[in-house]
């Protein structure tokens, strides 16, 4: 089974992160909203040490260029991926 983090925002100043499987359910969630997408994807990095291979991607389903992950981290290219909406 394939994971994969999800970057989301409510506003400008309320990201989360989420990790869905392959049919694009959320299996696991950030505990709190970040003020920036940054901040945001640090947390979702610290939380991947537990989870190998997860890729990261946007809400949209597109992968999140690597120049945005501070440790690098990323899987050769991939497609996009289908993700369920949450209310």
């Amino acid at each position: 089974m394939c994971m994969y983090f999800v970057i989301s925002n409510k506003s400008l100043k309320e990201w989360t992160w989420r990790v869905v499987n392959d049919a694009g359910e959320s299996i696991a969630r950030s505990a709190q909203y970040f003020p920036t997408r940054h901040e945001c994807i640090d947390d979702a990095e610290n939380f991947s040490e537990h989870i190998a291979d997860a890729a990261f991607y946007d809400s949209a389903g597109v992968p999140i260029d690597p120049m945005h992950l501070k440790r690098g981290v990323f899987p050769p290219r991939k497609p996009t991926i289908k993700i369920k909406f949450e209310s």
